[in-house]
């Protein structure tokens, strides 16, 4: 029949055991929370500190790039305008104050007023592999702080220590600007530098440009602070994340507690429920008959109950001297309810206690069942059954059924002989309907018989591959198998479904009780 309530209870409580192994196992679980907020805080905080880093980054090498860019442009353009010749005729310290140098030194500094930023303007040439200066008109900033501006190198002043840039550009004659800013003793600048010719076509000399470093931080101030900014928005963010997190995974941890909780009383009821089980069973089958082993009737069954324990119950006893009665019962469900309904349906039929019936009479029986065990009265509970009556003076078998497996009466002449019927009064299930009429049958039992009552638990069961399930004719048709000598069908039957589920339990009670009329 359907499977029980208690068999889902059972693969509830593994798969919550399975969960809380994994998360609970120690009470680290409740110190996750926080610590997986922090960790989750300060990853955030790390990826946004390392990409505002690589942003930033980016920025000021572009802002460089873009001020070298510019700088370079503006001197090389600059150097065009200067004249060569007239440069190339300044060599000695006494020409500082000729008239020819002195323009020369005017039309320099309109140059630099004209170029934006631009801090210095000076000429340099190389001889003997030093470097001198020759126009330098920029007015001096204090840098010794003696309250007058300081003296601008002179004409054929050295230059000890000229940077990289000018140096390139004197040696390899193109222009040059400085990888980065540098400081001498006249500040901190950004310098470019570019030859310019005489009309031999020789290099003059080189135009340096100083862009002087208070502008460039005043471009880049507003990166740094932009910068600042973001990395204490994206802390706050970081910490907000963390919070949430936390929150989160508090909740989770709040929410595994309560399952753990609810695990602990499904173990504590399942194990009731387990216990009840037992009980049921172990009662059950202390209500089955004893095996008969003499003439004129004799017996052998086997009752396998499921895990969670079905509703199958059957008997047999003798009415009088004349008849015998045999019976099976599939209660719906299973659990402790199933079984003990099972219990009070076969007290009634063997104790024999349904008013003003002829036991000997299987229609009758099946009707008085129906009535007493009205599924309104009894906790919507139903019931299949399969009763007969073997009359031992006529050999006559009498049966009914309601709603269950035919039963099969395997017999002949001879051995040889044998060929199963199925006694099937195709009644319905008892106390699901009132009124219904119930049928009976009829057959003369020949000399070698077996009779087979079982539950429909003995063929229901799932063929692995999905091929679906055995049939019922499938299991009649090894059941009604000629006997090999000292075969026990019986038993022999238990291995056969076994085989067939490639399982040793059974989803539902495996009843199945053999009886032979000597």
């Amino acid at each position: 029949m359907e499977a029980g309530q208690a068999g889902c209870v059972a693969r509830r409580e593994k798969g919550a055991a399975m969960f809380l192994k994994k998360y609970l196992s120690s009470t680290e679980g409740q110190a996750r929370p926080v610590h997986e907020g922090i960790l989750i805080g300060l990853l955030c905080l790390f990826a946004l500190g390392v990409s505002l880093f690589w942003v930033h980054r980016q920025a000021v090498r572009l802002m460089h790039s873009e001020i070298r860019e510019g700088l370079l442009r503006n001197v090389c353009s600059t150097a065009t305008a200067l004249d060569g010749d007239i440069h190339g005729k300044f060599r000695s310290k006494d020409q500082k104050d000729a008239p020819e140098y002195k323009e020369f030194l005017k039309k320099m500094e309109l140059i630099r007023q004209n170029s934006k930023n631009v801090r210095y303007i000076y000429t340099n040439i190389m001889e003997d592999g030093k470097v001198y200066f020759i126009a330098n008109p920029s007015p001096q900033n204090d840098n010794d702080n003696d309250g007058k501006p300081d003296e601008a190198p002179q004409l054929m002043d050295p230059y000890p220590d000229a940077g990289e840039a000018l140096l390139t550009a004197l040696k390899e004659g193109r222009p040059c600007v400085d990888k980065a800013p540098y400081t001498d003793r006249w500040g901190t600048f950004y310098s470019a530098y570019a030859p310019f010719y005489g009309k031999d076509g020789k290099i003059a000399g080189t135009l340096g440009m100083d862009l002087e470093m208070p502008d460039y931080k005043a471009r880049i101030a507003p990166l740094h602070i932009a910068t600042v900014v973001a990395v204490c928005v994206g802390a706050v963010l970081s910490g907000l994340c963390g919070m949430v997190v936390w929150g989160f995974r508090k909740d989770q941890a709040r929410a595994a507690a309560e399952l753990a909780e609810k695990h602990k009383q499904l173990q504590a009821s399942n194990a009731i429920i387990k216990s009840e089980l037992a009980e049921a069973e172990k009662y059950i089958r202390s209500l089955l008959p004893i095996v008969l082993n003499l003439p004129p009737v004799e017996s052998h069954w086997v009752y396998i109950s499921s895990s969670d324990v079905g509703g199958d119950a059957f008997g047999y006893h003798w009415i009088d001297d004349d008849h015998f009665a045999a019976y099976l019962i599939d209660v719906c469900g299973h659990g402790v309810g199933a079984a003990l309904h099972s219990v009070s349906v076969i007290g009634t039929i063997r104790n024999m206690i349904l008013p003003g019936v002829d036991f000997k009479d299987p229609q009758a029986v099946l009707s008085a069942l129906n009535v007493a065990f009205d599924m309104e009265k009894h906790n919507n509970m139903f019931f299949t059954v399969w009763y007969g009556v073997f009359e031992k003076g006529t050999k006559t078998l009498s049966y009914a059924s309601g709603g269950h497996p035919p039963a099969v009466l395997v017999h002949g002449d001879t051995q040889a002989e044998e060929k199963p019927d199925l006694l099937d009064s195709h009644g319905t299930v008892i106390g699901a309907m009132q009124g219904v009429p119930f049928n009976s049958g009829k057959i003369q039992v020949k000399n070698v018989n077996r009779l087979y009552v079982f539950s429909d638990g003995v063929y229901e069961v799932d063929i692995p591959g999905g091929s679906g399930m055995m049939s019922y004719e499938q299991f009649v048709d090894k059941l009604a198998e000629p006997l090999q000598p000292g075969e026990d069908r019986v038993d022999g039957m238990v291995k056969y479904v076994r085989g067939v589920q490639c399982a040793e339990t059974f989803q539902d009670d495996f009843t199945l009780v053999e009886i032979r009329f000597c």
